[in-house]
């Protein structure tokens, strides 16, 4: 084994037990349901105040959420805990750098 491939395994290594880390400490836990679909969203932004005063917005639509009349589908929503494409295609970069052309995951 190449020192090359050595090296590209301890980065894949490394980025898998990061991932991990990610997914373990997920902001998503903090999410209130309550908002819904959009409690899921990557869109979503939400906080609540030291006098317990809650507020929730959509950062694509630039409206603010409540949580009676909840968002029921959405054309602009994304998973929180999903890769979009544009990152996918960056991991394929760093996996094969300096190849031009075809992309590889």
């Amino acid at each position: 084994m190449s020192d090359e491939d050595k090296e590209f395994e301890k980065l894949e290594a490394e980025i898998e037990t990061k991932g991990r880390d990610l997914r373990k400490h997920s902001k998503l836990n903090k999410r209130p349901e309550k908002y819904g679909l959009c409690a899921t969203c990557v869109c979503f932004t939400y906080y609540k105040t030291i006098y317990e005063k809650e507020t929730a917005s959509c950062s694509k639509l630039h409206i603010w959420l409540n949580s009676i009349d909840r968002i029921k589908e959405c054309v602009d929503y994304y998973p929180f805990d999903q890769q979009s494409l544009y990152d996918m295609i960056q991991l394929a970069h760093i996996r094969s750098p300096g190849k031009l052309g075809k992309l590889g995951f």
